[in-house]
C-alpha cells in the first residue's frame, strides 16, 4: 500500500487517482476537514487523519505501508502554524523517521528543478530534504519537476488570460519547458511501484521549449484574444524577494524564483522518456484546456 502525504493538494490528489485508477491500494494522509477528503473517499483510498506538524500521527499513517509519496509544502497553506520550516522542513524530517521506523521501503519525494535559484528559501529547504531522503537508509526517488504550468500560468503568478493581461518578469525571453502536473503525478506513480526508479534523481520537464513571451503567443491562439504584457523589472522582483525573506519566507521564495528563472532552464527529457514513455502534455494543450475551461464557466 501507498501513503500519500499531500493527498488533498491539486498534485497529490492527481496522484492518488492515478494509483486507484490502476486499482492499487491508497492511504490518504489528511487533516480533519479537508476539502478533498470526501473526494478521496470516493476513489476508494483509506483516510488516515494526521498532520506533518504531528510526528506521532505520521507513525500511525506509515505503520502497514510499503511507500510514501510526498507532494507537501506550506506554499499554498493558510492553517495556523503551518510555515516552511514547521511543514516542508521539521515535517519531512519526522516523515523520513516514522517511515523508516515503520519499515517503509521506498520513499518517493517531490522536490523542486535542478537550477532553482538557491536565494529561495524553499529551494534550500527542499535540498535539504533531498540530502536527508539519501542518507535516510530506505530506497528512494527524488522528482524535480520543472515550472507547473498550473501554477506558473495562473492569476497568482501574474497570468490573468479572462482578463487580457500578462504580468512578465524581466524581458520574458529566457527559456524553459514547464510542466504540467498531471505528468508529474505520472512519474510519481511509477516512482513508487518501479524498481528501475530506486535512487534515482528524476528531473521533469515539459514536451515544449518556450519562452514567457512565446507562451504570451500560445495563450493568446488558444483563447482568441489579444494580451497586454506588462514587465516587472527583474532587480526590482529580487530586492523584494530579499526584503522580505526574514518576514515572509514563502512570497520571499516565490519572488527569488520568479527572478532567478530570468537565467531560463531547459530540462533535457530524451533519456528519461526513451526509458519511462510517459505522454507529456504540450504547452498548447494546456493552454486550450485552459481557454475552454473559462469559456464554459
Amino acid at each position: 500500500m501507498t501513503l500519500v502525504v499531500g493527498s488533498t493538494g491539486a498534485l497529490g490528489f492527481e496522484i492518488c487517482r492515478r494509483l486507484r485508477s490502476e486499482d492499487l491500494p491508497v492511504r490518504a494522509l489528511v487533516r480533519p476537514g479537508a476539502l478533498r477528503e470526501g473526494a478521496l473517499h470516493q476513489l476508494g483510498a483509506e483516510i488516515v487523519y494526521g498532520d506533518l506538524k504531528d510526528p506521532p500521527s505520521l507513525e500511525a499513517a506509515c505503520r502497514g505501508i510499503t511507500s510514501v509519496i510526498t507532494t507537501a509544502n506550506a506554499m499554498t497553506s493558510r492553517q495556523q502554524g503551518d510555515s516552511l520550516r514547521s511543514v516542508d522542513r521539521d515535517g519531512h524530517l519526522s516523515l523520513l523517521k516514522a517511515a523508516k521506523a515503520c519499515g517503509v521501503q521506498h520513499f518517493v519525494y517531490t522536490s523542486i528543478y535542478s537550477e532553482a535559484s538557491p536565494r529561495a528559501v524553499l529551494v534550500r529547504v527542499k535540498r535539504q530534504i533531498e540530502r536527508a531522503v539519501r542518507e535516510s537508509g530506505m530506497t528512494w526517488t527524488i522528482l524535480q519537476p520543472a515550472a507547473f504550468m498550473e501554477t506558473w500560468f495562473s492569476p497568482m503568478a501574474g497570468w490573468e488570460v479572462e482578463k487580457g493581461r500578462v504580468r512578465l518578469v524581466g524581458p520574458g525571453t529566457a527559456k524553459f519547458n514547464p510542466v504540467s502536473l498531471g505528468d508529474v503525478a505520472s512519474f510519481a506513480v511509477l516512482g513508487a511501484n518501479r524498481s528501475d526508479l530506486e535512487r534515482r534523481v528524476i528531473s521533469i520537464g515539459g514536451p515544449d521549449v518556450v519562452s514567457p513571451l512565446g507562451a504570451v503567443r500560445i495563450f493568446e491562439e488558444a483563447s482568441g484574444r489579444k494580451l497586454v504584457v506588462k514587465h516587472i523589472p527583474v532587480g526590482l522582483v529580487a530586492a523584494a524577494g530579499v526584503i522580505l525573506r526574514p518576514f515572509n519566507p514563502v512570497l520571499s521564495s516565490l519572488l527569488a524564483l520568479a527572478a532567478g528563472s530570468q537565467r531560463g532552464d531547459v530540462i533535457d527529457m530524451a533519456l528519461v522518456l526513451s526509458e519511462f514513455p510517459v505522454t507529456m502534455t504540450s504547452l498548447r494543450e494546456f493552454a486550450q484546456r485552459t481557454a475552454n475551461h473559462r469559456q464554459s464557466a
